[in-house]
């Protein structure tokens, strides 16, 4: 099996788009466990006839990443990939899109970004401001994400 498994928070709030630390380190055990790699997106897309491979994603670019995510993973040498919406860097995840029934939560600072790619880690663009692509222009999203990589390039001295 190939497949990039994505979360977004890792922190004990119960929230739908949360998973605590023990069950992130429970799915790492299983992960590596079953015979599968867990290696870093690039490499996942370089090389697609490679079976047994997984590539883990964090969307948001929330601060339980760095905080409990980053741990578990450095401490097995396991890479990653952090998708930020460079807009709420060092804020919170309240954009505009956001369900009611998600909680607030803060976002990675650019210290804890750089951190991070300095451990090897991707860090890509996950738009400027999280809005719901269907109510975007074609126009106005290539201004999202092209405005995200800026910032990413600008910040991070990579796209």
């Amino acid at each position: 099996m190939r497949a990039v498994l994505t979360l977004h928070s890792v922190d004990p709030s119960g929230s739908v788009i949360s998973i605590t630390a023990e069950q992130l380190d429970s799915l790492l055990d299983a992960i590596l466990g079953s015979g599968h790699a867990i290696v870093s997106l690039p490499e996942l897309l370089r090389t697609p006839g490679v079976p047994d491979r997984i590539a883990l994603s964090f969307d948001d670019g929330l601060a339980s990443v760095a905080e409990e995510a980053f741990p578990l993973l450095a401490r097995r040498g396991l890479p990653a990939a952090v998708f930020v919406v460079t807009d709420h860097v060092g804020q919170d995840n309240l954009w505009p899109s956001q369900p009611a029934n998600i909680p607030r939560l803060p976002t990675m600072g650019w210290g804890e970004l750089e951190a991070l790619r300095d451990a090897g880690w991707e860090i890509g663009s996950h738009t400027a401001t999280h809005p719901d692509p269907r109510s975007l222009s074609r126009r106005a999203g290539e201004d999202e994400i092209g405005r995200a990589q800026r910032t990413l390039t600008e910040r991070l001295g990579q796209p």
